[in-house]
């Protein structure tokens, strides 16, 4: 087994109750340069994305792509930013993020954009790092280096990062395979699918490429259309493990920064949501031996949720943990009154490490 996640998680008290999800796991926001809505906007199916005036012909076929391969019902968010004013997709994720937040809409967590130009992918990825919100992009290009020669050089300073997918689709015609995964990826995800299930997912796009130009990308982490064999046009279902992140000699699947990101988000979520409950009854978060106790229900109660059995499974037990699918160490520091400690979880026999920081100030009982 390997180790290639390792993050810290900080949990800071607050006195708000009912603390719920910030993220949106099962929905995508799609940034447009030439369209002309004034705010973001949810559309809940494609007609509803064809009716729209304010939507150009290019979103218009993007969102039909998306509702074409989406598997659950979930709103397609489209925001629009001023690319003729020197604005870019970064620009779009960040008015609509404000927007969504003040409705107390959770921000989607997969991010993209209609754009091919590199610029465009490389600012909205820049704002995908810097957001205090996990998100992962999907972009799709057309430079054909991806095939034969290595990562394109356009795109070299994102290539080590764990937070996008990058897809090659050859230039011209109607081809948006970011629309297509995006709903894929959006749709199977532990947020949707508890106990795992294999991503299958029918790429749109038929480039006529090559079995040894496609494991040429996929080894370089860059995702294809995949071109049935024989006289039958279309493609052949991409699985999960086509999609990675990173390549190289250490490939890092997108499934597991997927998966690490919901672990830590249930986990903040459901240990402020507990804070905050108690607080609100006028008592303060137990410490010592008893507090360690309650954290380790509140932490286990989400991972239990997305624990199975198989390769298809998002948690899965392993001898590495005694038969567990994770192992918790927890420490208690009444001084700063808070709790520290490790998370390792089991994501299809790679361990992913997780520093928790759980900071309970005055809210935490001596």
């Amino acid at each position: 087994m390997s180790s290639i996640i390792d993050e810290l998680l900080t949990i800071t008290t607050s006195t708000q109750a009912g603390v719920v999800s910030s993220v949106g796991f099962g929905s995508v926001l799609m940034a447009s340069g030439d369209s002309t809505l004034v705010n973001v906007t949810a559309y809940a199916n494609n007609a509803a994305a064809q009716a729209d005036s304010d939507l150009s012909s290019t979103a218009k076929a993007w969102a039909a792509a998306y509702f074409a391969a989406r598997q659950f019902a979930a709103p397609l968010y489209i925001v629009a930013f001023d690319d003729a004013g020197g604005d870019d997709p970064g620009d779009g994720f960040a008015a609509a993020k404000v927007t969504l937040q003040a409705a107390g809409t959770a921000v989607p967590y997969w991010m993209a954009t209609q754009s091919r130009d590199a610029a465009d992918i490389l600012a909205g990825q820049a704002w995908i790092a810097a957001d205090d919100l996990p998100h992962v992009g999907i972009w799709q290009q057309a430079d054909a280096d991806s095939l034969t020669t290595g990562y394109p050089a356009a795109f070299s300073t994102i290539q080590a990062s764990e937070r996008k997918l990058l897809i090659y689709a050859a230039a011209g015609g109607n081809k948006y395979l970011d629309a297509d995964c995006a709903a894929f990826l959006s749709a199977v995800n532990p947020s949707l699918v508890a106990t795992g299930g294999h991503w299958l997912m029918g790429g749109q796009v038929g480039d006529g490429l090559t079995g040894a130009q496609r494991d040429f990308a996929r080894g370089h982490a860059i995702a294809t259309g995949r071109t049935l064999p024989g006289a039958v046009s279309g493609n052949l279902p991409i699985r999960e493990y086509d999609l990675r992140s990173v390549g190289g000699a250490n490939p890092v699947p997108l499934y597991l920064t997927v998966t690490v990101d919901y672990v830590e988000d249930r986990i903040r979520t459901s240990i402020a949501s507990a804070a905050a409950d108690y607080i609100a009854r006028g008592a303060r978060f137990p410490g010592g031996v008893e507090g360690d106790g309650v954290l380790r229900g509140l932490i286990g109660a989400p991972l239990s949720a997305i624990t199975g059995a198989g390769d298809s499974a998002w948690l899965a037990p392993t001898d590495v943990f005694g038969g567990r699918a994770y192992d918790l160490t927890l420490a208690y520091d009444g001084t700063t009154r808070t709790f520290s400690g490790t998370l390792r979880i089991n994501v299809r026999d790679q361990i992913a490490e997780i520093d928790l920081n759980a900071i309970f100030g005055s809210y935490l009982a001596e």
